[in-house]
C-alpha cells in the first residue's frame, strides 16, 4: 500500500473516530437534558409532605410482580430512614385485576391510611395466589373480615375512586412514566427541590445513607 493511500485511509478513519464522538457526546447531552426536563416535571408534581424532607414517588400496579418484588424494600427503607412515602397508581392495561385491586385499596384509605397501606402490601405478599377477579375478591373479603370490616356490595358507585385511580395513571402519563415501579426520590433541602429517578435497592440505599449523613433527612 502506498504512503498516500495509507495517510488517505488514516484521515478517514480520523474522521469516523471524531463523528462517532460528536454523536455520542450529543446523545450524551440529550439524555441528560431529557432526565432534566422530567426532574423538572416530578418536583412540579410532587413535594415532601410536611413533617419531612424526603419522600419517595411510586407509581405501581398491584398485579405487577416486579412491584411485588420491590414492596419490601420501599418498607425497609422508609421504616430505616425515616421518609415519606407517596403511592400513585399506574395501571398496566393488560392485567385483568389490578384495576379493581386499585379501587378496592383507595376504599380501604377511606376507612383508614393504615387499611389501605396494609391492603396494598398483603396484596403484593399474596400476589401468587390471586390469579383473577374471582380471587380478587375472595381474597378481599377475607382481608375486610379478619379486621372487622363491613364491605358493601358495590365499593364505588358512584366511580369516584375509579376516577381518582385514572388520574393517577395520566399524571403518570405527563411525567413520561412507562413503566412499573416508577420510584423517584424527592428531596428538598435548603429551599431546593429535586428528584432522582430510583433504579435498584442499593442505589436507593446508597442515596438515602449520603443523605442521612449529610443531615438532610429530617
Amino acid at each position: 500500500m502506498s504512503s498516500s493511500r495509507r495517510i488517505l485511509l488514516s484521515q478517514r478513519f480520523s474522521l469516523v473516530l471524531a463523528l462517532s464522538f460528536t454523536l455520542y457526546v450529543q446523545g450524551q447531552v440529550s439524555k441528560a437534558a431529557g432526565a432534566d426536563v422530567v426532574s423538572s416535571k416530578i418536583t412540579s408534581a410532587f413535594s415532601p409532605p410536611r413533617g419531612y424532607s424526603v419522600v419517595l414517588v411510586e407509581f405501581e400496579d398491584l398485579e405487577c410482580a416486579t412491584c411485588a418484588a420491590w414492596n419490601p424494600i420501599l418498607i425497609e427503607a422508609t421504616t430505616k430512614y425515616h421518609v415519606a412515602w407517596e403511592r400513585r397508581d399506574y395501571i398496566i392495561p393488560y392485567h385483568t385485576w389490578s384495576r379493581k385491586a386499585a379501587i378496592n385499596a383507595r376504599w380501604f384509605d377511606a376507612i383508614s391510611a393504615g387499611s389501605g397501606n396494609e391492603y396494598r402490601n398483603l396484596i403484593f405478599r399474596d400476589q401468587g395466589d390471586i390469579g383473577s377477579s374471582e380471587d380478587l375478591q375472595t381474597w378481599t373479603e377475607r382481608f375486610a373480615a379478619a379486621r372487622g370490616i363491613t364491605m358493601p356490595r358495590d365499593l364505588d358507585p358512584r366511580k369516584e375512586l375509579q376516577a381518582q385511580v385514572l388520574a393517577d395513571c395520566r399524571l403518570g402519563d405527563s411525567l413520561d412514566v412507562h413503566e412499573t415501579p416508577t420510584v423517584w426520590l424527592v428531596i428538598a433541602v435548603n429551599g431546593t427541590t429535586s428528584a432522582n429517578r430510583v433504579r435498584n435497592r442499593f442505589q436507593l440505599d446508597d442515596e438515602l445513607h449520603r443523605l442521612a449523613i449529610l443531615g438532610q433527612i429530617r
